[in-house]
């Protein structure tokens, strides 16, 4: 099963052409930077930040078609909503794997170009 939905990246490839690659490459840094801080605010304990972090991460996953990275995202912007601290290792490690996954399909896409 592709992490990436392939009709999202077909749609995105026409409307944006070459651009991809630099949308692509602004994902990477930007959720590389979300997943650093959300495990930050999991150790801390800081839901707020916690439920901001994986809001962002949940919409920009969606945007290039990443949605079981998007699903995962949303999972846990409602734990952090609801406080329910106890499931938030094990979320975080689905989170991290599908993030893993996602990484590797975008670096399989750049390579390709």
């Amino acid at each position: 099963m592709s992490s990436l939905d392939k009709k999202v990246i077909s749609e995105l490839k026409a409307l944006m052409g070459e651009n991809l690659l630099e949308v692509f490459e602004a994902f990477i840094q930007s959720s590389n930077k979300l997943m650093e801080e959300l495990v930050l605010e999991i150790k801390s304990g800081q839901n707020t930040n916690i439920e901001k972090a994986a809001h962002t991460l949940k919409g920009s996953s969606a945007n290039i078609g990443a949605k079981t990275l998007s699903e995962f995202s949303s999972v846990l912007v409602e734990m952090a909503r609801g406080n329910i601290e106890e499931d938030f290792i094990h979320a975080m490690k689905q989170l991290s794997g599908e993030h893993r996954n996602v990484l590797q399909e975008i670096n399989e896409f750049l390579n390709v170009k």
